[in-house]
């Protein structure tokens, strides 16, 4: 028994110390992470900003923050509205994202998984906030 269980924890450690080799490959400066046929990497936008994909450009046009504030009591958890515009060679394309406490919310786009991850800062009563922005998570087929 006790073999079979020391066996069992030197197959474990390998398996981790090979996924974290691995994981340590695919990580480039610039901040993406390669995992066999998909690519993935973060961004943060601000609104007016823009990230290159590929041939397009996505911009953040707007977000309506109508989350309850953290130092509230709300009947009702709300919601985060972010709209998005897409712009190609010979196409302009708007989209909207909504994000619900506890939800996940992702789309598909060409060879692209959009993930809306965060939209900062999470509102507070009486509290003058920093300029929102959005934290995204991408994934791309190669």
């Amino acid at each position: 028994m006790k073999r079979i269980m020391l066996s069992l924890l030197a197959t474990m450690f390998s398996l981790s110390l090979a996924t974290v080799s691995h994981a340590r490959e695919g990580d480039a400066s610039d901040g993406m992470a390669h995992h066999g046929s998909f690519v993935t990497w973060g961004s943060s936008l601000k609104i007016g900003e823009s990230i290159e994909l590929g041939d397009m450009t996505l911009g953040l046009n707007s977000i309506e923050d109508g989350r309850c504030p953290a130092n509230a009591r709300c009947i009702w958890s709300g919601q985060a509205v972010v709209r998005f515009v897409v712009n190609m060679r010979d196409a302009y394309m708007a989209f909207t994202m909504i994000l619900n406490p506890g939800e996940e919310s992702r789309m598909m786009f060409r060879d692209f998984e959009i993930e809306l991850r965060e939209v900062n800062p999470f509102p507070v009563l009486g509290a003058e906030g920093e300029e929102p922005s959005v934290e995204l998570k991408f994934t791309r087929r190669l």
